[in-house]
């Protein structure tokens, strides 16, 4: 938490200045999408051979017809958010996949990634999910995104855990769940889960509760804090969803009272919800995930600039991985040119065996 005068609005992070009203914004792209019954595409949309084809190369015109079967069938990553998908299917094609994003679709079922060994990452935020299954298989994932959907707690008030992947799962979201309100949701999530990191953008393996602190430690604390945040990036949540816990992932910031806020996703989500969508600017400061620098568990639907960093990455990635195929290919082409090369010597012996037979046959 930052005091701040109407000198530095323009030397902070972000563009924050003095709250008025004439500087509110609109803050819905923190909430779930708004689905439309009669918009165009709705109905029973299951992810085909064409939408495989756009969530790995995207628009890209420049792959032929004879290299997308072997670029689909090693893909790494495979974006279909926001495509009004109600039925996760058909990613038989893409089994050496490493991250998925399915957010803002329509998705009621957690199923079909059978085939899916190598999934590490996977988004399924702002759906219409209902319960926890169908993962528990997924050994190698690190980082799942349930937020924004319809999840309850079961009969006993608990998440299912035991169909998580307990293995290595170091960041989960759940929050924007109804079962994300229940008392014991953080200290829950830290007994059942104890590989977890993140829970909801904050560190979970730190219990700030049993951090409380009398007044003058606290000022202690506040000004150790503000010494250590440039140096170490670290920042404590202003918000009270998650307890005031240290952000670790996506950092947004807001302002009330001329004063700046530091919030964490979930946090960001609550003020935004709370308001309706409205209310002061909620902007993010510093995009972050778990596991991978160079992606977000969250939506990629903020700013014209986050998409434009985002999308930058994925260029980056798509260019390394036709680099490699590239090489793979000329490995591939390279042995079979000696292999050709072996059939012809080799028949060339066997013409020249078969005429030396004949040759004996006829003297006889």
């Amino acid at each position: 938490m930052q005091k701040m005068s109407a000198s530095d609005g323009q030397d902070t992070v972000g563009t924050f200045s003095p709250n008025t009203s004439s500087e509110r914004q609109d803050n819905s792209y923190l909430l779930k999408t708004t689905r439309d019954g009669n918009a165009a595409g709705f109905g029973n949309v299951k992810i085909n051979a064409a939408l495989l084809k756009l969530g790995v190369f995207g628009k890209m015109s420049c792959v032929s017809e004879d290299d997308q079967m072997d670029r689909m069938m090693q893909a790494k990553v495979l974006r279909l958010d926001h495509k009004n998908i109600n039925r996760i299917d058909g990613l038989e094609l893409v089994d050496k996949v490493e991250r998925i994003y399915l957010q803002g679709n329509r998705i009621r079922v957690i199923e079909n990634f059978d085939f899916l060994s190598k999934l590490c990452w996977l988004n399924l935020s702002d759906n219409c999910i209902e319960s926890v299954e169908n993962l528990k298989h997924l050994v190698q994932l690190q980082v799942l995104d349930l937020s924004k959907n319809n999840i309850e707690t079961s009969d006993d008030g608990v998440i299912p855990y035991e169909q998580l992947p307990r293995n290595r799962l170091r960041a989960l979201y759940m929050y924007g769940n109804p079962c994300s309100y229940k008392g014991n949701y953080r200290s829950a999530c830290r007994e059942h889960l104890p590989r977890l990191i993140s829970l909801d953008g904050t560190r979970v393996d730190i219990n700030v509760d049993e951090l409380e602190l009398d007044g003058d430690h606290e000022e202690d604390l506040s000004e150790e804090k503000s010494g250590g945040e440039e140096e170490d990036g670290m920042f404590q949540c202003d918000g009270t969803f998650c307890g005031k816990s240290i952000i670790y992932g996506t950092h947004f910031q807001t302002s009330r009272d001329n004063v700046f806020l530091d919030l964490c996703i979930a946090c960001a989500y609550e003020t935004a919800l709370k308001n309706s969508g409205g209310g002061p600017p909620i902007i993010m400061v510093e995009l972050g995930g778990v596991g991978d620098e160079n992606a977000s568990p969250v939506n990629t639907t903020f700013t014209a600039t986050t998409q434009s960093q985002l999308l930058s990455k994925l260029d980056f990635g798509m260019d390394q991985a036709r680099r490699e195929l590239k090489k793979k290919r000329e490995g591939i082409a390279a042995r079979s040119s000696r292999r050709l090369n072996e059939m012809k010597d080799k028949r060339k012996a066997f013409e020249q065996r078969k005429m030396e037979a004949n040759e004996k046959a006829s003297k006889k």
